[in-house]
């Protein structure tokens, strides 16, 4: 229930945040599913190839973002904005590096960069039938992006590709992280923990920014509107990426939000000593 005294930028970031969570907890499902019993290592290889594709493309995207804010640094770039980009780099650059290690025990050989790159998380190469959720996914984002292109707002970056849904809630990261069995299941938790602390801080934790911001109702229901479609999106896109684990009526009722909200920040705030 809303607190009569709350501003509407904590209105927005209460609200906002029931969504991520039922976003988190739609991923968590899927893969806790997948994980409930054993599985081939075909499937495995299969996920893992697409994650750590997944984990290249920001490898790529933030690399050239920071050659090019090397070129104006100090003048057009800020020095502060430049450390920023090349922290993240160096976080996802581990996180590849990490998916990439499991990977290459997994298969018993490194995989081929080139086919890696096949599941391009803005361009998924879309005669892979394995693709077509990260295809679909990959619309709606561009589609979301090309909206708020012509948006002023301040609350725009916040709902955009790298805003409060980055990491999806962090679910996927999070049931990962928690999972037990034999050495592949330790080498994976062992690598999620990472990703999901940073995870967070890329995406959750971005919610404050939130109790800064003058909005209005229908600035409020935008954003909504933004989160759902984009979480919607994402959790349909891990579901195929764990070849199908929940059905199509699990996940219609996902959408229709008949699932309790997983506050993934809160849980691992509380983890923490």
């Amino acid at each position: 229930m809303a607190d009569s005294r709350e501003t509407m930028g904590e209105r927005a970031a209460r609200e906002v945040g029931v969504l991520l969570g039922k976003c988190a907890a739609g991923e968590a499902e899927v893969a806790a599913t997948y994980f409930s019993r054993p599985r081939p290592r075909e499937d495995h290889v299969r996920f893992l190839t697409q994650q750590t594709g997944r984990e290249l493309t920001r490898v790529f995207q933030l690399g050239g973002l920071l050659a090019n804010q090397l070129a104006g640094l100090g003048v057009t770039v800020d020095r502060h904005t430049y450390l920023e980009t090349l922290e993240k780099l160096h976080e996802e650059t581990n996180h590849y590096v990490m998916c990439h290690d499991v990977l290459a025990w997994l298969m018993g050989e490194p995989p081929f960069i080139g086919e890696l790159r096949r599941y391009d998380i803005f361009n998924p190469d879309p005669t892979l039938p394995e693709n077509d959720a990260s295809v679909q996914l990959s619309r709606e984002k561009k589609a979301i992006e090309d909206e708020l292109a012509a948006e002023a707002a301040p609350w725009a970056a916040l709902v955009g590709d790298e805003g409060v849904l980055e990491g999806g809630g962090s679910g996927t990261f999070f049931a990962c992280s928690r999972i037990e069995g034999g050495e592949f299941e330790g080498r994976l938790a062992a690598a999620m923990k990472v990703v999901l602390d940073d995870e967070l801080r890329h995406g959750a934790d971005q919610l404050e920014r939130f109790h800064d911001i003058e909005l209005t109702e229908e600035d409020l229901e935008r954003i909504k509107g933004y989160v759902k479609r984009h979480g919607d999106a994402r959790v349909r896109f891990r579901n195929a990426q764990f070849n199908y684990p929940l059905s199509e009526e699990r996940m219609r009722e996902i959408e229709a939000g008949q699932i309790e909200p997983l506050y993934v920040w809160e849980e691992v705030a509380r983890s923490r000593p």
